[in-house]
């Protein structure tokens, strides 16, 4: 019996890449590096801000898909073995993404001990500067920050749930935790006048709602096909509907439109993955998207010091700016991506192999014998 038909987005135990979903990562990062790469132009350009400023909710897509590719890995695993090894999981996600991490976070540092004296903040050894009122440096590490405390909880907080509630009731519980951000949020409003970026902005709990959302999703696709099924026939009027929620609660206002704007992005997201990465697809001629997607955890944590350097090689001519920003983002990306990430990736695939390739090789060497 076919357990999850044409599910193809699902992580799979051999390395083979979803066209589908590096596009939607690759778009991700580029909306974020091109609304970060106008918001620091050395020349305003209001008229253009308008429309890049949207570049922002890609780190909300980068939520989604974060909780849908790890919540696969988990319900996977929990469906084959019937636990998961949370140590191994840990390990896997760390192994991926602190070195990467801990690299840029010296860059970081490094530039504004030089530049303007910064003193180092211990809290980002701990992922804990998204929760300070003001994030001194290295501001994109806040997303990090929440995914990270989302890889410590969800796999024991999923686990507990999954063992305490039947399972044709775990949407409730699923529905539950997407309830918790917005609620914060409403708690959250007025209690923060204007600052700059931080807390309100940034802390993990008030920005859960992707994560949860991709995670919940990978639950439905591995362990109720037909559900999904009928949920992807849906996507499309899902979008259109919720694209009229967000304009009803931004013409709304206030605290309505502060708790629930960021869920109903997340649900928009949510739709289009469905939609567009969970169909059949031909994964050849992936390239660029998926040479973009496989460094775009590089180029999201170098991108801001790249786009300083340019700004410092510029000195204030934008003509000059653009392709400077362009060719020091690209090269900053490669150089972090091969001398640190994919090292990173290997040792972790050499050490900490997915279970379900184990289980693999253990099968073909008792075929061997």
């Amino acid at each position: 019996m076919k357990i999850l038909p044409e599910i193809h987005s699902i992580p799979r135990s051999h390395p083979s890449r979803i066209a589908a979903l590096d596009m939607l990562r690759a778009c991700a990062l580029l909306s974020v590096v091109i609304y970060h790469s106008v918001q620091m132009s050395p020349v305003p350009l209001p008229t253009l801000s308008l429309v890049t400023t949207n570049g922002q909710y890609g780190v909300d897509l980068f939520f989604v898909l974060s909780g849908w590719l790890i919540g696969g890995l988990y319900w996977r695993e929990m469906q084959l073995d019937g636990q998961v090894n949370i140590a191994r999981f840990w390990g896997r996600r760390w192994l991926r993404t602190l070195p990467p991490y801990f690299v840029a976070l010296a860059l970081s540092w490094g530039a504004v001990r030089f530049s303007r004296g910064e003193p180092f903040d211990p809290g980002y050894l701990l992922f804990l500067q998204n929760y300070e009122e003001r994030i001194p440096y290295f501001l994109v590490s806040w997303s990090l920050c929440v995914e990270e405390h989302f890889y410590l909880v969800a796999p024991l907080l999923a686990g507990a749930l999954f063992a305490l509630t039947a399972r044709r009731y775990f949407w409730i519980a699923c529905v539950g935790l997407l309830a918790v951000s917005p609620l914060c949020r409403w708690l959250e409003w007025n209690r923060h006048p204007a600052m700059d970026f931080g807390y309100i902005q940034t802390a993990t709990h008030l920005r859960l709602d992707g994560l949860v959302m991709g995670f919940a999703m990978s639950f439905i696709a591995i362990h109720s096909p037909r559900s999904f099924g009928q949920l992807r026939s849906s996507a499309l009027p899902i979008l259109a509907a919720t694209i009229g929620g967000l304009v009803a609660i931004r013409m709304i206002g206030g605290p309505t439109c502060f708790a629930l704007w960021p869920l109903l992005v997340s649900i928009v997201f949510a739709a289009v993955l469905v939609a567009t990465g969970t169909k059949k697809s031909d994964d050849r001629g992936w390239f660029p998207w998926s040479a973009i997607a496989l460094s775009s955890y590089s180029a999201y944590l170098v991108h801001p010091l790249a786009i300083h350097v340019a700004i410092l090689l510029a000195a204030g001519n934008s003509i000059i700016y653009w392709p400077a920003a362009a060719t020091v983002t690209i090269a900053g990306t490669a150089l972090l991506y091969f001398t640190v990430e994919k090292p990173a990736i290997l040792l972790r695939d050499t050490y900490l192999p997915r279970r379900a390739l184990m289980r693999g090789k253990a099968m073909s060497l008792g075929g061997k014998s």
